[in-house]
């Protein structure tokens, strides 16, 4: 058992991700943090998800330090910086004001451009 204190945080940073290997079917990613992320950010990951085009039916599980990903499919598009830019956004839309919030919730697309 660990006995390290455990800290709940809004913006939990990286430690390492996991892929399983998608050529064999595996459809599976984890991404551990430095710490135990607080319920506003696993909303905000939520969020960002659903809003990823490139991420379509891929769904996420915060577990402790580690988030879960499965549905991940294989695609010419990276997937570990995808996660990383995930984790990221969910951050930043923790401390992002209401109106803000709710700019991106509609116009996703638009405020990555911007």
């Amino acid at each position: 058992m660990d006995h390290e204190p455990q800290f709940r945080t809004a913006t939990p940073r990286v430690v390492r991700v996991a892929l399983a290997d998608l050529y064999v079917g595996g459809d599976t990613a984890a991404v551990e943090l430095d710490g135990h992320p607080c319920d506003a950010w696993a909303q905000a990951l939520a969020n960002s998800l659903v809003q990823d085009p490139t991420l379509q039916g891929v769904t996420a599980e915060v577990d402790g330090c580690w988030v879960h990903f499965t549905g991940v499919r294989k695609s010419a598009v990276p997937l570990a910086p995808r996660l990383l830019a995930l984790v990221a956004a969910a951050g930043q839309r923790v401390y992002a004001p209401p109106l803000l919030r709710s700019i991106r919730q509609a116009a996703p697309n638009a405020a990555a451009a911007a």
